[in-house]
């Protein structure tokens, strides 16, 4: 039962986190954000700052994800407890991924950049 309720506790944690993390700006196809994907967005935009081509795929990527798991906040209260066990794990490896990859490579692009300044 406590396992349940516990299970239940993350899905409703989950949901409240993805529905409202996230708000559309006006200006960019990756909805700002307010809450945890704040951060990853403005690193996303960042890289496709310092070089659009090599960047527009991560942008949209990360674009895709979010969408991917509002939808799925969206719809999480209509499937099954043992269901969501699985699947809500995966959308949060997923954005969590996508987030983390953003970041090694705006990290890597820094470097670059310290390193030009260093031996000039």
């Amino acid at each position: 039962m406590m396992t349940k309720n516990l299970k239940n506790m993350g899905v409703v944690a989950l949901t409240i986190l993805l529905t409202t993390a996230c708000v559309p700006h006006k200006k960019s196809p990756i909805p700002a954000s307010s809450g945890e994907f704040s951060s990853c967005v403005a690193e996303a935009t960042t890289l496709v700052k310092i070089n659009r081509v090599k960047y527009e795929k991560d942008y949209t990527n990360l674009s895709t994800m979010i969408k991917a798991t509002k939808d799925y906040a969206g719809i999480i209260n209509h499937i099954q407890s043992d269901n969501q066990s699985i699947i809500t794990p995966l959308y949060q490896y997923k954005i969590n991924n996508v987030c983390n990859e953003i970041s090694q490579k705006l990290l890597a692009e820094m470097k670059v950049k310290a390193l030009e300044i260093q031996s000039q």
